[in-house]
């Protein structure tokens, strides 16, 4: 039977003021014609790709491409619980520029790609188990300006500068006879 619209059967619905809002509102605007919209409606039609889904379509890379691994841990109930921890040590405050208003990101100091690679994680099962994966020392709270920064290949330019520079001032510190705690 199907479900009975609010108005059926009901005149009247609308003011008579209402009406003529609406009737003037669509005066001068032009609509497709019927033969537009049915060739709109056809148009792929002639593709030899048209209407194929999964394995039947030209795109198609496997099932093992669908969804990465790393969309999976970042949909873990644990993902979220480590993103929390960080916010809650940081007190929600933005760690490069000090903002507390406005969105908030937690940070992986260390890639979280390099997690995976590093410690070989193939499945969830792995990742749930990794306890480098879920150190809160690991997480910075920052705002989004700031952690599109650190993101930027000028921030990242810079820090390897940074750290060049400082492995050739040990270096040459090694070889002055110098010790450096560092």
């Amino acid at each position: 039977m199907g479900i009975i619209p609010w108005n059926k059967g009901k005149t009247d619905i609308y003011l008579k003021e209402t009406l003529k809002k609406m009737s003037l509102a669509k005066l001068g605007k032009k609509y497709p014609k019927l033969s537009a919209i049915k060739k709109i409606q056809n148009s792929g039609k002639g593709n030899p790709n048209y209407g194929k889904r999964g394995k039947e379509a030209s795109g198609w890379k496997g099932d093992d491409c669908i969804t990465p691994l790393h969309s999976h841990i970042r949909e873990l109930w644990k993902y979220n619980e480590w993103i929390i921890d960080v916010f809650k040590r940081d007190n929600y405050v933005c760690q490069d520029c000090g903002k507390r208003s406005g969105d908030k990101q937690a940070h992986h100091k260390k890639l979280f790609s390099l997690f995976l690679k590093e410690n070989n994680i193939q499945n969830i099962e792995e990742a749930i188990n990794c306890k480098e994966l879920w150190d809160i020392d690991n997480g910075i709270t920052l705002c989004l300006k700031c952690h599109k920064k650190r993101h930027s290949k000028s921030y990242l330019v810079d820090k390897e500068k940074q750290a060049n520079s400082a492995k050739a001032e040990i270096a040459n510190a090694e070889l002055n006879g110098e010790n450096l705690n560092v």
